[in-house]
């Protein structure tokens, strides 16, 4: 029996929902879409959106940020006054694709980095 490989089905069927349903061609290459939205999109479970998206990292053909913000909440302190406090939360993911054949032999994939969201959100 043949096997599939390192790109399943599953796994290119996330990457056809991302390049076609949530890829912003003309906005810049913005795509963040959630796990279940892709999920939804490529009709799979979200644990195979999971694979799916680092299979596709260590095939160099998306790579992937952390997008964060910053936000403030109040909260009671030790002294039981109400208080700021800053916190960094994740928002989502970024997508971003990658031309396999301009990487070079024996290289790694692009790691993962953060986008920091740069609006405080209150």
């Amino acid at each position: 029996m043949p096997t599939q490989g390192p790109l399943t089905w599953a796994t290119l069927r996330v990457l056809r929902a991302l390049l076609w349903r949530f890829h912003n061609a003309d906005g810049g290459g913005r795509c963040f879409p959630s796990y279940e939205r892709i999920a939804q999109a490529a009709k799979c479970a979200r644990s195979s959106v999971a694979i799916a998206i680092q299979a596709l990292e260590d095939a160099g053909i998306l790579t992937w940020v952390n997008r964060i913000a910053r936000i403030r909440r109040q909260e009671v302190d030790l002294f039981g006054r109400l208080a700021s406090v800053w916190q960094v939360v994740r928002i989502s993911n970024g997508y971003r694709f990658l031309d396999p054949l301009e990487r070079q032999p024996g290289r790694k994939a692009i790691s993962p980095k953060i986008e920091l969201d740069t609006q405080n959100r209150i």
